[in-house]
């Protein structure tokens, strides 16, 4: 959902999602399928809406993982990117500019200082059972990091993103000045205007008997925002 704000310069994103049901021609692909969404949308405003100059929105956004969880994709992405997703590809801003993210960027890339058992019974011990099977090698790869940037990115390529659940976002946000998920963020105009035009594509699409519309299911993929 866009909420255009008609006498003010901006324009503030509620929510953005889609149902897999609802693609036209196909299946929209995880990440790059967002992107497509989000650029066609911030093209209509910037269309429709010649005054609006910026897009503000906070980062709500969830990956979903195994058993029925789901972990905060700006915890998870900036964990081992040093940046937010919508940073690496939207270049949005954080509110206070990029410095407010500089300590925490500085705490990632630093090895782990607090030692294992404290970490664990602190952090983790609750939150996954996958990792109280794998506490020994969770510890070895804990203990062995070169930084804790190194050690999620290790976690990542060897586990489902389940093993992150509560405890990633929970640490993150006792060592940062600020909670990722408060922050809000701004994509300016003219980083839209900068995007390559898109290239249309005729869609075939068979139209429904009766004139009348199947009833849709929730959407069952969140979003990014």
């Amino acid at each position: 959902m866009l909420t255009v704000f008609r006498r003010e310069p901006s324009c503030k994103i509620d929510a953005f999602q889609h149902n897999v049901k609802c693609t036209a021609a196909q299946s929209l692909i995880r990440g790059e399928g967002t992107k497509q969404m989000l650029k066609a949308a911030l093209r209509f405003v910037t269309l429709r809406f010649p005054k609006a100059q910026v897009f503000e929105f906070a980062d709500t956004s969830a990956i979903n993982c195994s058993r029925g969880k789901t972990v905060s994709l700006i915890h998870h992405y900036f964990a081992k990117k040093g940046k937010t997703w919508y940073q690496a590809h939207f270049n949005a801003v954080p509110e206070g500019g990029n410095a407010v993210l500089a300590e925490l960027r500085r705490h990632l890339e630093e090895p782990p200082t607090m030692l294992f058992d404290v970490f664990y019974d602190t952090y983790v011990r609750q939150s996954s059972s996958t990792i109280r099977k794998h506490k020994a090698a969770f510890k070895r790869a804990y203990e062995s990091a070169s930084s804790f940037k190194a050690f999620v990115s290790k976690l990542d390529e060897e586990y489902d993103c389940a093993i992150f659940y509560k405890w990633l976002e929970e640490y993150m946000d006792s060592v940062s000045p600020i909670r990722l998920s408060e922050i809000w963020w701004t994509i300016p105009r003219s980083e839209v205007a900068a995007w390559p035009k898109p290239v249309l594509t005729k869609v075939e699409t068979t139209p429904m008997s009766g004139g009348t519309f199947k009833s849709l299911p929730r959407a069952t993929k969140r979003g990014h925002f």
